[in-house]
């Protein structure tokens, strides 16, 4: 599919590039658990999703659609976007998430709202993404960062990505994809999920004020 022809079909709902493989198994989070949350961003946003990857990496594609409840609502151009033609493609779109690889790094350089997702096996101050619109999501290992190459030598059978739910990532691109677009385009649903920490902060700030108040000074 030609990418007019794909940022057409995302005219409805914000464009999602999703990176699900990362060429290497100590950094590959679960085809299920992307699966998870690219289906939550299709209901609450209507979403259209671009998967991308290189070619090799379709079984996780395949893996993951699937597991989809709406797999037509995503495209898989893995083995089938060029390289040369990857930056115009993640420039238009909304948000990007994937594992911690080279895509990641160029969405973050482009500007793009970016969610990496990041085992323990380096230092994720040093390897996350780049930039005010990304973010890297991570458990706090006291292993990490262990430098493992092989998912065999790891004694707690990749717990860092194992356990890391989707639920905590499904929230940071939430957040990012809310704070992206105008508030008026947000869904309800989303614009309360999002507005609910800060109702939570101005009522303790307001009891806190009228708990000053009622004790007068001293």
């Amino acid at each position: 599919m030609q990418l007019e022809q794909l940022v057409k079909r995302a005219a409805g709902g914000p464009l999602i590039c999703v990176h699900p493989a990362a060429g290497n198994a100590m950094k590959q989070w679960p085809a299920d658990y992307f699966a998870l949350v690219v289906d939550r961003l299709i209901a609450t946003h209507g979403a259209r999703i671009a998967l991308i990857g290189a070619p090799g990496e379709e079984p996780i594609a395949n893996e993951l659609l699937a597991r989809l409840r709406r797999p037509e609502a995503v495209t898989s151009l893995i083995g089938a976007l060029p390289l040369a033609d990857l930056p115009a493609l993640l420039a238009r779109a909304s948000l990007f998430l994937g594992n911690d690889s080279g895509p990641k790094h160029i969405a973050a350089g482009l500007g793009v709202p970016t969610v990496g997702v990041h085992s323990g096996t380096v230092d994720v101050r040093e390897w996350g993404p780049i930039g005010v619109n990304a973010v890297a999501v991570a458990r706090e290992m006291v292993c990490s960062p262990c430098y493992l190459t092989n998912p065999q030598d790891c004694r707690r059978g990749l717990a860092c990505l194992r356990e890391l739910s989707p639920e905590t990532v499904y929230q940071a691109c939430e957040r990012l994809l809310l704070l992206s677009m105008p508030a008026a385009a947000a869904p309800k649903a989303a614009r309360r999920e999002l507005a609910r920490p800060a109702r939570r902060a101005g009522r303790a700030a307001r009891q806190s004020a009228a708990g000053l108040a009622a004790a007068g000074p001293r």
